[in-house]
C-alpha cells in the first residue's frame, strides 16, 4: 500500500500537504502516515460506531468506535486500524462524563 491509500488522504490533499512542507518535513512525512488516518478517523472520515448500547432513556451509554484506512474498509468492517471504547455517564438525561478509550 502506498503513502498516500495507508494515510487516508486524497492524491489531491496529499500533494497540497506536501507542497506546503520543506524538504526535510517532506522525507519525514512517510512515519506520520498511520498517525494521520487515525486523525482523519477521529474527525468523521472512514469510521463506524458498533456495539452501541443504550440506556431506559435512549441515552447512548457505550459504544466502539473503529477507524478504517479506506471507505471500502469501513463498509464491509474490514482491518480497522485503531479502534476506542467510549463510555457515558447520564444524570437526569445530562451528560455528566465522557469517556473515550483506545482499545
Amino acid at each position: 500500500m502506498g503513502a498516500v491509500e495507508s494515510s487516508g488522504l486524497t492524491i489531491a490533499e496529499h500533494d497540497h500537504l506536501m507542497s506546503t512542507l520543506t524538504l526535510s518535513q517532506a522525507n519525514s512525512i512517510s512515519s506520520l502516515n498511520s498517525e494521520l488516518a487515525i486523525i482523519a478517523g477521529l474527525v468523521q472520515r472512514n469510521q463506524r460506531i458498533t456495539d452501541c448500547v443504550y440506556d431506559g432513556n435512549g441515552n447512548l451509554i457505550q459504544s466502539t468506535l473503529s477507524i478504517y484506512s479506506s471507505a471500502q474498509d469501513a463498509e464491509l468492517e474490514d482491518t480497522p486500524i485503531k479502534q476506542f471504547r467510549m463510555d457515558a455517564i447520564y444524570n437526569n438525561n445530562e451528560l455528566t462524563d465522557y469517556l473515550m478509550k483506545e482499545l
